[in-house]
This record gives C-alpha cells, sequence and structure tokens, in this order.
C-alpha cells in the first residue's frame, strides 16, 4: 500500500518537473535545468516499474540533449577564453548528464582544430623527414605541455585527455607522414637505414614525452600512452610487414656483387679471402634492421633468410675450391716444391676457418640479441606495443620462439654445418694435394730403378753388407722433404682460424682428434701417413726383386722409418710389416708372418721367392 502510494506521488512530481522545466527552457536558464534534470533522473530512477519507463527514458534523453545544445556555444565560447571556474560549472552540468565523455570530446575538438592549424604552419613548408617530423614532434610535445597544466584544473583524468588531444592530432598528420616517409625511403638505396634513422627520431620523441608524462602521472596513462605509439609507429607498418621481401632482395644483391672465381689461383684465392667481409657485413646489417627497426618480431623470418643466404654463399665457395683443386690437379708438370703455392692454399683453409668462426659468432650475437631484445618486449607492457602489429596469432608464436630461444638457443642446421664441413674438407684436399705432390713425383720413380732388379748396385758386389749400402735419392728427397715440412708450417703455427679450418674439414689419415690440437703435428702426421702409404703401395706392385735389391730395399724403407722417427711418428702398419718381411731370414719367413696381412705375407713372399 505504502509502495503504491510512493509510486503516485514519485509519477505527480515525475509530471510537475517535466512542466516545469519547458519554462526554463525558454528562460535558457542553464543551471536551473540542470538541476531540474537531476531532479527528473532522481525521479526516474524510482519509476523503473511503470509500463511508460522507456518512454520517459527517451523523454529525458531529449531534454539533455536539448540542454546540451544550449550549454555548448557558451562552453565552446569558455574554451577559448578558458575560463576555468565557468568550464567547472559546464563539467559538472555533463557530469550530472553521465555525459562527461561528450564534455571531453568537445574540449579535444575545439583544441584540436586550433592546434592542427598552428601545427601546419610551423611544418608544412620543411620538405626533409627528418626536419619535418622534428618540428611536427616539437609542436606535439609543447601543446602537451600547454594543455596538461590547464587540464590539471579541470579534468578529473587531466593526462589521458591531454594524450588523446595529441593522439587526435597527430592521426591528421599520420597520412602525410607516410607518404613523406614513402617518397623519403623510395630514393635511398639502403631502405632500411633511412627507416632506422627516421624511426629513431619518433622513438627520442616517445622517450621524452613518457618523461614528461611521468613529472605528472603515476602510471594512470598506460592505455593512452599505448594509442599514441601505436599511432606513432603507424606510418612504417607497410615497411615492417614487407620486412622479409626487403631483406631477400637486398641480400640477394648483394650476393650477386661478391666475385669468388678467378682463372688465376692467386687472384682468386684473394677473392676467397675478400668475399668473407663482403657476406657477413650484409647479414649483420639485415639482423641488426630486424632489431632495431622491427624490434625483434621479424627474427623467425630472419633466421630462415640468413640460412638460406649463408648456404648459397658456402655452396658457391665450395664449388670454388673445388674447381681451384681440380685444375691443380691438372697441371702435371707441377712436380717441384712449391711452397709459395702450399702457403696460399694453407690461406685458403684459413679463410675457411674464419667462415665456420664468424657462422658461429654471428649465430651466438644473434641468439643474445633475440633473447634481449624479445625478452625486454615480453617483459614490459610498455613496450609490447611495439610489436602490436602482428596478429594476436603471431604474437603468441613469436613470444613461444622467444622462450624456446632463451631455453634451448638457436636450433643447429644440420645443412649448413655439413656444409662448412665440406667447404674446409675441400680446403684441406686442396691444400694436402699441393703439398703431397712432390713426395709423388719422388716415389713415382721407384718401380723403374734397375737396382730392383739387378745383382749388382752402383758396383758394389752382392755379397756387400747391407750397412755399407746408403738409401737412394727418391727415398733421400722424400725424407728431405718431410723433414722441411715442420718448418714450413711454423708461422701458422698460432693461427687459430687454420686450426679451426683443418679441423672441421679433416684430413686424409688423421682420425684421432687429438692430433688437432696442433696445425703442424696434424699436417705432418696426414702428409707422413699419405707419403708411406704411397710408398707402401709401390713396393707391393714390384715384379720383381732380386737379393741385392731386397738388400738395398731394406734400407731405403729403414732411412725412412728413421726420418719419421726423428718427426716423433710412428709408421704406418703396412710399412713396418713389409719392413719385417724383407729383413727376417728366410727360415724365419713363417714365423714373422704372424699377425700381419695376408696379402703383405704373400706378395713379399713372392719377392723374395721363399
Amino acid at each position: 500500500m505504502n509502495q503504491a502510494s510512493s509510486a503516485l506521488k514519485e509519477a505527480d512530481n515525475w509530471s510537475t518537473l517535466s512542466s516545469e522545466i519547458e519554462e526554463l527552457f525558454e528562460k535558457q536558464d542553464v543551471d536551473a535545468i540542470s538541476n531540474k534534470l537531476s531532479r527528473m533522473q532522481q525521479s526516474l530512477n524510482m519509476l523503473s516499474h511503470v509500463p511508460d519507463y522507456e518512454q520517459r527514458c527517451e523523454h529525458l534523453e531529449l531534454l539533455k540533449n536539448r540542454l546540451e545544445a544550449l550549454v555548448t556555444p557558451r562552453m565552446m565560447a569558455s574554451f577559448g577564453a578558458q575560463m576555468t571556474d565557468q568550464l567547472k560549472i559546464y563539467y559538472t552540468i555533463f557530469e550530472e548528464m553521465e555525459r562527461v565523455s561528450q564534455f571531453q570530446n568537445y574540449y579535444i575538438t575545439y583544441k584540436k582544430k586550433l592546434l592542427l592549424e598552428t601545427m601546419r604552419n610551423k611544418t608544412e613548408m620543411n620538405e626533409n623527414i627528418e626536419s619535418y617530423l622534428t618540428l611536427l614532434y616539437m609542436a606535439l610535445f609543447e601543446a602537451f605541455q600547454k594543455e596538461i597544466d590547464w587540464c590539471i584544473k579541470l579534468f578529473t583524468n587531466p593526462f589521458q585527455i591531454a594524450i588523446q588531444l595529441v593522439t587526435d592530432v597527430y592521426r591528421e598528420f599520420s597520412g602525410t607522414v607516410a607518404d613523406r616517409i614513402r617518397t623519403a625511403v623510395e630514393a635511398e638505396s639502403n631502405k632500411f637505414d633511412k627507416l632506422i634513422r627516421i624511426q629513431t627520431i619518433v622513438e627520442e620523441f616517445l622517450k621524452r614525452f613518457k618523461v614528461s608524462i611521468s613529472v605528472y602521472s603515476q602510471g594512470s596513462s598506460e592505455s593512452a600512452i599505448s594509442e599514441l605509439t601505436q599511432s606513432l609507429f603507424a606510418p612504417f607498418l607497410e615497411f615492417k610487414l614487407r620486412y622479409k621481401d626487403f631483406v631477400e632482395q637486398g641480400l640477394n644483391e648483394e650476393m650477386e656483387h661478391i666475385k669468388l672465381d678467378h682463372e688465376d689461383f692467386n687472384k682468386c684465392c684473394q677473392l676467397l679471402s675478400s668475399s668473407l667481409h663482403k657476406a657477413v657485413q650484409p647479414l649483420q646489417e639485415a639482423e641488426s634492421t630486424c632489431r632495431k627497426f622491427c624490434y625483434g618480431a621479424c627474427y623467425r623470418e630472419f633466421l630462415k633468410i640468413a640460412m638460406d643466404y649463408l648456404t648459397n654463399y658456402l655452396t658457391e665457395f665450395k664449388r670454388v675450391v673445388k674447381n681451384l683443386r681440380e685444375r691443380q690437379r691438372s697441371k702435371k708438370e707441377d712436380y717441384e716444391e712449391n711452397w709459395d703455392l702450399f702457403q696460399k692454399c694453407l690461406q685458403v683453409v684459413q679463410i675457411c676457418g674464419e667462415i665456420v668462426f664468424q657462422v658461429q659468432s654471428f649465430y651466438n650475437s644473434m641468439e643474445h640479441n633475440i633473447v634481449a631484445t624479445l625478452g625486454d618486449i615480453f617483459s614490459d607492457d610498455e613496450r609490447e606495443v611495439f610489436i602490436a602489429f602482428l596478429p594476436t596469432k603471431e604474437k603468441e608464436s613469436l613470444k613461444s620462439f622467444y622462450l624456446s630461444i632463451q631455453e634451448e638457443g638457436i636450433p643447429k642446421s644440420n645443412t649448413l654445418q655439413n656444409l662448412l664441413a665440406k667447404v674446409c674438407e675441400e680446403a684441406n684436399l686442396l691444400t694436402h694435394d699441393v703439398v703431397v705432390v712432390p713426395v709423388q713425383h719422388f716415389i713415382a720413380v721407384f718401380r723403374s730403378l734397375d737396382v730392383w732388379r739387378s745383382q749388382r748396385s752402383g758396383g758394389a758386389l752382392t755379397d756387400l753388407p747391407a750397412f755399407s749400402l746408403s738409401p737412394q735419392e727418391y727415398i733421400t728427397k722424400s725424407g728431405q722433404y718431410l723433414m722441411t715440412l715442420p718448418q714450413a708450417l711454423e708461422p701458422y703455427a698460432e693461427q687459430n682460424y687454420l686450426l679451426i679450418g683443418t679441423r672441421t674439414g679433416k684430413l686424409p689419415l688423421v682420425d684421432n682428434d687429438d692430433a688437432y690440437n696442433d696445425i703442424t703435428n696434424c699436417w705432418l702426421i696426414s702428409v707422413a701417413k699419405m707419403a708411406t702409404q704411397l710408398y707402401s703401395d709401390e713396393i707391393l706392385k714390384l715384379q720383381q726383386l732380386s737379393d741385392n735389391g731386397c738388400k738395398q730395399l731394406v734400407v731405403d724403407v729403414e732411412y725412412l722409418c728413421n726420418v719419421l722417427e726423428d718427426l716423433e711418428l710412428q709408421p704406418i702398419p703396412s710399412l713396418l710389416q713389409i719392413r719385417e718381411l724383407l729383413r727376417c731370414p728366410s727360415e724365419e719367413f713363417n714365423r714373422q708372418r704372424v699377425g700381419k696381412s695376408d696379402i703383405i705375407v704373400e706378395t713379399i713372399r713372392a719377392l723374395r721367392k721363399l
């Protein structure tokens, strides 16, 4: 009963207020109208159950619209005159109408118009993009500082209002900014270098702006700053989305300019040496672009681009080194010792070692940069806005990529690792061929010597003891050549890149990894083993061997074994077996054959006619 009575009274009150407010509109008494509307709102809240409640709501909104239309011209004039006290009254009116956001929009619209005219006058005549942006951002900053002090007096959220004003003003320039950036970039050969310089201006402005905000605000403007940040970086979006295409095109052009091959051996080596810097520098610049311009957002794409680029470079490098080797092997007349050529080949191995080192360093550096760059982005909400241009799924994928790199590092590419090993192997084989050729030449005369078939040696009778015989020239030249090898390698003893290249590509007949700890040792082992292998093979190809020839052969083999011992090397097993079977008495041959190769045993038995 009481509720029904209250409802009837409130309905009468609503009717009375509705009638009275019309008289106030005729008088344009703003304060009184506002008071009446507040009372009508209170009354309406009590009538939510009446059948015509929706119609009453619509009627109240129409009255509010009429009051807003009445107040707006006066309010705009007060904005111009910066009549703070009067504007506070208008603010209260809009607040009571639950239209504060509309009041804020009126303020922003009014100020925006004035600022646009002022800023256009300051910037429109400047053609240089860097100067244009510098002036534009300076004007925005000055406008913000001027407005924030006044907004604090009027609004409860002054920082958001001032930032929104700056954002709306900048958006009016964003199309012009984008056009100017596009024009400036198209005129540059290094597009990303220009883009980074331009974007740096934006970053510096944003940093200065945030510092200024921090003086007034205690973290209450994050959403407004985020919106401003996205607007500032919007003109760069098209270039970020085309990052992959730009980088691939740039790297392909750089690769076309890298010349590796030349008919002249020396010039070819020089081209190979100079190519590394030419190949790595564009890759480093592209990585820097991903980090500085895209804030790491394109690292996944860049990893694949870098892999393809390095694969193309290494494939071409391997082809050239292989051609060098084939051309060198085809020069049958080059049998003389050529230490100068050997040193040039070692330089090729050294270049390959540096490639291995630089590729690994590049990936280590990139791994560090990925973790540092994306770590900053994903650990700071304010910085995460820099990758806001990515769709949500790609952003989530990028974060998974970052966490994977942080925990496990960049996955090793078997393709790339195998290719690096193949490049180094080709360089090792090229060098190995060059250094072994003289020994091959010395030993090549072995089977053609008459001493193996003759019963006399240099006039000596067959019954002369073996100790009276001397090693022959072919074997002494081979031994002397091996003895000079350490001296030729000595200048490279401390060359780390040479050791890396040699170890990565491996050397023929060197299977012990510990041997690769010393560059001289591993090369000496390989060449000595190859020389003794060649010598052993030649001995086993003999068709005839006289008794005196057998004594001479023992002396020659003993000489080579002694040379190897002086070099602190062990003769290969096959040569040791040949030596033992050649010098043992005939009656002990069967006992000496135990544990030896059947092929060696039967060949020596036939030569000795046992």
